[in-house]
């Protein structure tokens, strides 16, 4: 334990140094790992707008990526996916993948087509989507439907519930909706795990009522490998 301090020591002086923060009181090293700043490689994902000082984007992120530092990738794009039904309309089956093809569109029915959408039922619907591996999931963003053909369409995604799950243990809820927040028109719907990162490769949207389940693009950010690395190691001194 005294050896992991010891390298926690010095990770603290080097990221005082190289991040230039004027150390009035000692480093809160737990702040510092869950904020997940580690000068090195702060700008590698940065589209435009990296700060020459403290290496934080200020700008814009390369698409895929998010967070303050945009080391956070979105590990769900192109990733495989199911939903409970397709639907079917002009010809054209509204497939799950759809949801995870990097195009971010509203407008249903504008070509290409790019929303997963699954036929009405009785019993609840709901998408998934298997990642690559395993990762602490702890932010999603969910691209809402929005379409003059169904002008109330974006409301079936109220009191929807997004879930973490992986092959040895059950799902468990990121984020349950309670409120009304997407009802609006082509609504951009972020938001973050509500208990903190969960552990998982596979992640589920389901809504409770009868309707269809329509999503033009999910997107999911796990921590990287590296900063997930520094915040188990620091856990496990705990």
């Amino acid at each position: 334990m005294s050896v992991l301090w010891d390298s926690l020591e010095k990770f603290e002086v080097t990221y005082v140094k190289r991040c230039k923060v004027k150390k009035k009181k000692k480093v809160d090293l737990m702040k510092v790992v869950r904020t997940h700043i580690f000068c090195g490689q702060l700008c590698k994902n940065c589209e435009y707008g990296c700060d020459k000082e403290t290496e934080l984007c200020t700008g814009k992120c390369n698409p895929g990526w998010d967070g303050p530092t945009c080391s956070r990738r979105n590990v769900a794009l192109g990733q495989r996916t199911t939903q409970s039904s397709v639907y079917t309309e002009l010809g054209f089956s509204f497939v799950s993948r759809l949801a995870v093809d990097g195009r971010t569109g509203h407008m249903f029915f504008n070509k290409p087509y790019t929303c997963s959408h699954t036929e009405t039922n009785p019993q609840p619907a709901f998408w998934t989507v298997t990642l690559d591996g395993e990762y602490s999931v702890y932010r999603f963003r969910i691209y809402n439907r929005n379409d003059v053909n169904c002008s109330l369409c974006y409301r079936r995604l109220n009191g929807f519930t997004l879930s973490v799950g992986s092959s040895s243990q059950n799902y468990k809820d990121c984020y349950h909706d309670t409120t009304t927040a997407q009802s609006g028109p082509g609504n951009i719907i972020t938001k973050t795990c509500v208990n903190g990162p969960i552990f998982g490769n596979t992640v589920k949207i389901m809504i409770t009522n009868s309707e269809a389940l329509t999503l033009c693009e999910v997107q999911i950010f796990a921590f990287s490998t590296c900063e997930e690395s520094h915040e188990v190691s620091l856990l496990q001194v705990n």
